[in-house]
């Protein structure tokens, strides 16, 4: 494999056995991480993805293989009715309990959060900016659990899951834009004092921010890219739109409808899905080139494997390139990860192109 797609990959993959469409049981799902993590792909696997309500019984299972360290992804979905607040209180007991119990085995413990709740997206798309503001308070609470929680080193960042293809185009973007970023900035430990001028971070950039960028620990967003149904896959402009988010600083992953490296015709769904590689290669190059977003929907549309060129010191697509720097870069600052059910349909994908 060469060095540039090799650092393309390099934990990439959250394993998610546990959710659909495969849908293993707790104990099952964690045998076949800790068997990835043999395998000759293991470089690709990153954490375990399991729902915070079953954090305690994955600590068993965790006892009994006894690792040196565990990197675990906690799912909450919140209520939108009663007390989101009250429950959200509850899954960080669970997240706090977990890390405990694995302190006092003495394994090594990273933990992250990701958040989805139910929403009414479609109707927030078509709202002004104070409306926005009021409806968005009523969730403000995850600011103050968020900051409780950075106070355990363990505890590594939230992802706030963004379902884009319930969203209007320019949603996100509008919402980054106006004094809402502001929230969402500080949701993520963003100073206000930084966060003053939006425009100024995006024409900044995260490759020109430094040591900075890292120190405000970015937002981050998990987007939703499949589903069981067709209308849950995102078309490649509204993906290519958020995509250019990171030009802001937005760092992301994303979940579901990825098993694949290159975009291809689901015909059982009747939908295009599109590919990790086409992903991973949109944020790069978004990043180091600041490709702007009809650009990055060709890049999410394409089909050919020969378009996709991997050296030993860079990446390429068509005429946009990407050095070894700049791949790890957006790596470790814009697209983190994604998560997949499946290990190792990813992986014979890749050895079947000959990139593996």
């Amino acid at each position: 494999m060469k060095p540039s797609l090799r650092r393309l990959l390099e934990r990439v993959i959250d394993y998610a056995g546990m959710f659909p469409p495969a849908r293993l049981p707790l104990a099952e799902a964690w045998r076949k991480y800790v068997e990835n993590g043999r395998s000759p792909c293991a470089f690709m696997q990153r954490r375990f993805i399991c729902p915070a309500a079953g954090l305690l019984e994955l600590a068993v299972e965790i006892e009994k293989s006894r690792p040196a360290a565990v990197e675990i992804a906690a799912v909450s979905r919140l209520p939108s009715e009663g007390d989101p607040a009250a429950a959200a209180k509850c899954e960080t007991t669970l997240l706090l309990s977990f890390i405990d119990r694995m302190r006092a085995a003495a394994i090594a413990i990273d933990l992250c959060w990701e958040v989805s709740y139910e929403f009414p997206w479609e109707l927030a798309a078509k709202l002004k900016p104070p409306q926005l503001k009021e409806l968005w308070d009523r969730w403000s609470f995850l600011d103050d659990i968020d900051r409780e929680l950075r106070a355990e080193p363990a505890y590594r960042e939230l992802y706030f899951e963004w379902p884009l293809a319930r969203c209007e185009q320019g949603f996100q973007t509008n919402f980054l834009a106006g004094r809402n970023a502001l929230r969402y900035l500080r949701i993520s430990g963003l100073p206000p004092s930084a966060a003053q001028s939006v425009s100024e971070t995006t024409a900044r950039g995260p490759q020109q921010q430094g040591a900075a960028f890292e120190e405000r620990r970015p937002l981050r967003f998990k987007y939703r890219t499949g589903g069981p149904k067709a209308e849950d896959f995102p078309s490649a402009e509204l993906l290519g739109l958020h995509v250019s988010n990171c030009q802001m600083g937005i760092a992301f992953k994303c979940t579901a409808g990825l098993h694949h490296p290159l975009r291809h015709y689901d015909a059982a769904l009747g939908v295009w899905q599109h590919g990790f590689i086409n992903v991973l290669v949109a944020s790069v190059l978004s990043s180091a080139r600041q490709l702007p977003a009809p650009v990055l929907e060709e890049l999410l549309e394409e089909t050919s494997p020969a378009a996709f060129t991997f050296t030993d010191t860079k990446l390429r697509w068509r005429e946009h390139s990407a050095t070894l720097a700049e791949i790890d870069q957006a790596r470790s600052r814009v697209m983190i990860s994604f998560g997949s059910c499946s290990f190792d349909e990813p992986c014979q994908d890749l050895r079947e192109l000959g990139w593996l």
